[in-house]
């Protein structure tokens, strides 16, 4: 396919899909590279994926719940004890609108 938009929203590279495997695979390497190997095998993985969690939902629900318990709005939820997350924004690889606008066009 084509590319009919300019590249004023973002560099000529980014428009390939090979881009973006050789970036992550750097990523990845490096990543490896850096951490300290953990040579046990697991047995199980849970992934929790959280749609429409962004950082203001999460926030507000910490808020909530540290005033229902009288706490406050410095109160930790129990996803925060995970060792690890991550917080990911889906967009249009050519305009910047997110995931839910390209659904009501």
């Amino acid at each position: 396919m084509k590319n009919v938009y300019t590249n004023y929203f973002w560099p000529a590279d980014e428009g390939d899909p090979q881009f973006w495997v050789s970036e992550a695979e750097a990523e990845l390497k490096e990543a490896l590279r850096l951490q300290a190997r953990n040579k046990n095998v697991a047995k199980n993985v849970i992934l929790f994926l959280g749609d429409g969690m962004g950082v203001q939902s999460v926030t507000s629900a910490r808020i909530l719940k540290g005033q229902k318990n009288g706490r406050g709005p410095d109160y930790s939820l129990n996803m925060d004890a995970f060792p690890h997350s991550g917080i990911s924004k889906v967009r249009l690889a050519f305009l910047r609108f997110d995931e839910s606008y390209s659904r009501t066009k």
